[in-house]
């Protein structure tokens, strides 16, 4: 049975992480059946519908960084990914291209174009790929929320309050281990985020304001006294913010930004229907949080290719001020958007089958950016 997709294939630190959990295997597995060992592209193709042509751009950019590692002579890459030189596949077309010297000259920091143009053409598709572990482990990329109920776990564990399974868990033997990872640590580790987001609620519902000590990106501190009122959540980041009114505009903090935090019950925030009607009206319309960028009007259609019109229906199902139809065998979808970076990221994800037509000089830089990436491979 397939499994069907719920990742974005526009985020690649996703994908990765998916694409090492299918493929870490423990070395006692490894033993047991040689040739028939891995997973090929073609199969985590089939497992996640990722696109084939973004699967073989993203093992393009590992086995690259895999070369230009190489070069370090204290190189030690834990968890390299490796073709299965012994499987059926591989020895079919080593003998057409002989994979096995090119194959040596990247690891010894010297990346082969032939290697580059058999990946992309999809001559190495069906090759099973796999992760020797030296250890008896399976890897399973976690979700923020899956990560945020194991973290309980722990809490609850040193809790005093919950006796029984305080020592339940003391004397186990812990099945997993939890290992960082891109949306597992997203700078969060200096807040106790769950009483943060807690204050946070507090000062929404009681028209209080919060002092935060701000950090921004240049790292210069920053102090705010706001009344909070939205905490946001962006799940293709694990970026929560906070929303608040300053000048009728609409302004957002990032947490993982915030050094401290805390309540102001003595003072009281006024209302300001207009604004919180402004924030409900336009809400659906803004990409990543970005509520102060100024909008901008988008249509784009997208072919019947594959699964690409149920992920953009599924990715698009909060877009509830947007129009999404049907016309002449393509799915078209039109909206106002604030946060144009964020958007554009988004179409970029979905490659040859979109089609920006509004507006124009997005769909101008598509094409250059396709083109110079043309001519760049060409002068290779």
């Amino acid at each position: 049975m397939k499994r069907r997709q719920t990742m974005n294939n526009y985020n690649p630190y996703t994908r990765i992480q998916t694409y090492y959990s299918l493929l870490s295997l423990p070395e006692d597995d490894f033993d047991d059946n040689i040739e028939a060992f891995g997973i090929s592209m073609s199969k985590i193709h089939t497992l996640t519908n990722i696109p084939l042509k973004i699967i073989r751009q993203d093992f393009l950019c590992i086995f690259q960084w895999y070369s230009s590692l190489s070069k370090k002579e204290s190189l030690n890459l834990e968890h390299e990914i490796h073709l299965n030189d012994m499987s059926a596949e591989y020895e079919e077309i080593n003998e057409q291209y002989n994979i096995d010297e090119i194959y040596e000259h990247i690891l010894s920091g010297h990346f082969s174009d032939k290697f580059e143009e058999l990946l992309m053409k999809g001559t190495l598709d069906d090759i099973p790929l796999y992760i020797n572990t030296s250890i008896d482990t399976y890897e399973i990329s976690l979700s923020p929320d899956v990560f945020s109920a194991l973290q309980n776990i722990d809490d609850l564990s040193s809790d005093e309050n919950f006796g029984p399974f305080r020592q339940f868990i003391q004397n186990s033997t812990y099945p997993y281990a939890i290992k960082d990872s891109y949306l597992a640590i997203h700078h969060y580790k200096h807040l106790d985020l769950n009483k943060t987001l807690s204050d946070i609620h507090a000062a929404i519902e009681n028209g209080y304001y919060v002092n935060i000590n701000y950090i921004s990106q240049r790292g210069n501190l920053k102090q705010y006294h706001i009344h909070p009122v939205k905490i946001t959540y962006d799940t293709d980041e694990n970026l929560y913010s906070i929303l608040y009114f300053e000048n009728n505009q609409i302004e957002s903090l990032r947490l993982d930004f915030i050094a401290h935090l805390n309540l102001d019950t003595r003072h009281h925030a006024p209302d300001n229907a207009e604004m919180e009607h402004k924030l409900c009206e336009i809400a659906p319309n803004v990409w990543g949080n970005l509520f102060h960028d100024a909008p901008k009007s988008v249509k784009v259609k997208f072919y019947k290719e594959g699964r690409v019109w149920e992920k953009v229906r599924r990715d698009l199902e909060c877009r509830t001020n947007g129009k999404l139809y049907e016309k002449n065998g393509f799915l078209y979808y039109e909206d106002i958007v604030y946060g144009f970076s964020k958007f554009s990221n988004w179409i970029y994800g979905y490659g040859s089958s979109a089609i920006v037509i509004e507006p124009k000089w997005l769909r101008q830089r598509i094409i250059q950016s396709l083109q110079a990436r043309k001519n760049a491979w060409e002068n290779d």
